[in-house]
Parts: structure tokens; sequence; C-alpha cells
């Protein structure tokens, strides 16, 4: 039987954007980053919102939003599969101090 090539590591894009889960307005500055990944890869949200995560693995992965006066969110097993492009709206819920 014939030895077969070893398949490249194979990295894709995650993107999508980030809002207020009550406005819906999106959230300017926001990070996002993949968790249990070394080294560390993160990005923040540009002014509309909008985020495009690059050279993430294929895989299932769980990822980390924070926003300055926001509850932290973490999404789990987020499915990344080549040749599908992952997009993610991610809603946040502020925080209200009394």
């Amino acid at each position: 039987m014939p030895i077969q090539p070893l398949k490249a590591f194979q990295l894709v894009s995650v993107s999508g954007k980030v809002i207020d889960n009550v406005t819906k307005e999106t959230l300017p500055g926001a990070n996002i980053i993949l968790l249990n990944h070394e080294p560390l890869l993160g990005t923040s949200t540009n002014q509309n919102g909008k985020f495009i995560l690059r050279n993430v693995p294929v895989g299932r992965h769980s990822f980390q939003v924070s926003y300055l006066g926001y509850q932290t969110k973490t999404i789990n097993e987020i499915l990344i599969t080549t040749g599908k492009e992952v997009m993610l709206t991610i809603e946040l819920t502020e925080v209200v101090f009394e």
C-alpha cells in the first residue's frame, strides 16, 4: 500500500460581529480570543463591530468574547471546517452597576 502524504495543517478564518443583546448596536473594540490555543490567538472588532480571526485550525473550538461594561461570554464547541465560512453573531449583555 502506498504511503499517503501528510495533509497540510489547514487554517481558516472565523468572522462575525459583536452586538448588544438589547439594543442590537455593534460593539467596536470587543475582544475575541480562541481558547486553549498556543500561541494566544485573538482579535478585536473594528469600528463597525465586525471581526476576522485568521489562522484558526480546523476542529472544534471555544471562543471568549469580552467588552468593557459587558459580561464576558464563552462560546463553546464551534465546528471549524475547511471549505465552509464560519460567521458568528455574538450578543453580549451589559453589566448594570447599582
